[in-house]
């Protein structure tokens, strides 16, 4: 999931990700509602590999997709990117896509026993589960 915390490319609407109180199009005076957290819903999905990265963090991007790949099972990764003409200005006060990597980067809390801070968030794999058997179709025969 490429997570930018609205609908960008239709004029910045608010979406499901989008921060409590930030201002969007079409939420003008703050989102009302509380965002959900995709890795929270993909494992209440199921899924049995689930991680967070960013778009300022490239090489650990492809590390996790890899892993993601081999994993046997439902894999999720939450990836949050910028979206300097929306999300950038309105949540993080500049359009300027390298301000907004910085600060994508210095919310980013690796460390899984670090408490997150308002506006921070875990990046990493979330939750690995090798001991479900995977989904697989199975070919029946007819004799």
């Amino acid at each position: 999931m490429i997570n930018n915390m609205n609908y960008g490319m239709t004029g910045g609407q608010v979406s499901p990700a989008t921060p409590h109180g930030n201002v969007t199009k079409t939420s003008p005076y703050g989102n009302v509602e509380h965002p959900f957290d995709p890795p929270s819903l993909a494992i209440g999905a199921g899924a049995t590999f689930v991680a967070r990265e960013t778009a300022a963090h490239p090489r650990r991007i492809i590390s996790t997709l890899e892993k993601a790949i081999r994993h046997q099972g439902f894999s999720f990764i939450d990836i949050i990117c910028q979206c300097p003409t929306h999300a950038g200005r309105n949540f993080f006060g500049d359009g300027d896509p390298v301000v907004i990597f910085k600060e994508i980067k210095k919310r980013a809390v690796q460390k899984k026993d670090q408490a997150l801070e308002p506006g921070q968030f875990r990046v990493g794999i979330l939750h690995e589960d090798a001991s479900r058997a995977p989904f697989t179709p199975v070919r029946v025969h007819s004799d």
